[in-house]
């Protein structure tokens, strides 16, 4: 079983942010994956969550986000940390009996 998350492209996560009839956390959420660079700059109403410490955070996820229907994980260039969390997240909810889409 494959738990590769789809991918989506920047301008959806522009108009997720810009829609005003969704409400960030629990329309969708933006889990940024950055370390320090997090401070330098953001999507508004992202929860970072740095890469380094996702398995221990990854309970609290679920807990509070399970029932979101959009989780968009990112990083500086979305090719490895971003992917390699939302992988670890899709597994967990698995793990947990929990479907995604």
């Amino acid at each position: 079983m494959s738990f590769a998350a789809p991918y989506i492209e920047s301008d959806e996560v522009a108009a997720l942010v810009r829609d005003k009839t969704l409400k960030s956390r629990k329309d969708y959420l933006v889990v940024d994956v950055r370390d320090d660079d997090f401070e330098g700059g953001n999507i508004p109403g992202a929860l970072n969550v740095p890469s380094s410490v996702p398995l221990d955070r990854i309970p609290t996820l679920i807990n509070e986000y399970a029932q979101v229907p959009k989780v968009v994980f990112h990083c500086a260039m979305s090719q490895v940390r971003g992917p390699k969390s939302a992988r670890i997240y899709r597994e967990a909810l698995a793990l947990n009996g929990i479907k995604t889409v």
